[in-house]
């Protein structure tokens, strides 16, 4: 959570971040990650996450996460948030995903 709304971290909400965007509500990161039934092996599982939030309760359940990143400013945010929690099986890639050849993207 960014600092300065911390106080919304047990609320159902979308969190705005910077470059106008947002982490997902709670509810719907939970969700995703139920309807994903990952077993824990995964490796190179990826998403487009913003604060490293979705990208660590990734990493908890996967054996490996890419998620990509838009803007290098919610890279680095991403980045500071996942050090500080010392997640290490993640790479954040700066860059559009969308635009990865779709052979780099199965890797």
């Amino acid at each position: 959570m960014p600092t300065q709304q911390r106080y919304l971290a047990y609320a159902d909400l979308e969190v705005p971040l910077p470059k106008g965007q947002h982490m997902l509500r709670p509810s719907v990161a939970g969700r995703l990650l139920q309807a994903l039934e990952l077993t824990g092996t995964e490796r190179g599982a990826r998403d487009w996450c913003r604060s490293g939030f979705l990208t660590a309760c990734l990493a908890a359940v996967s054996a490996h996460v890419d998620p990509s990143k838009f803007f290098p400013e919610l890279a680095e945010l991403a980045k500071s948030n996942l050090a500080t929690l010392s997640i290490g099986n993640t790479r954040i890639v700066t860059g559009d995903a969308l635009a990865t050849p779709a052979d780099a993207r199965k890797r």
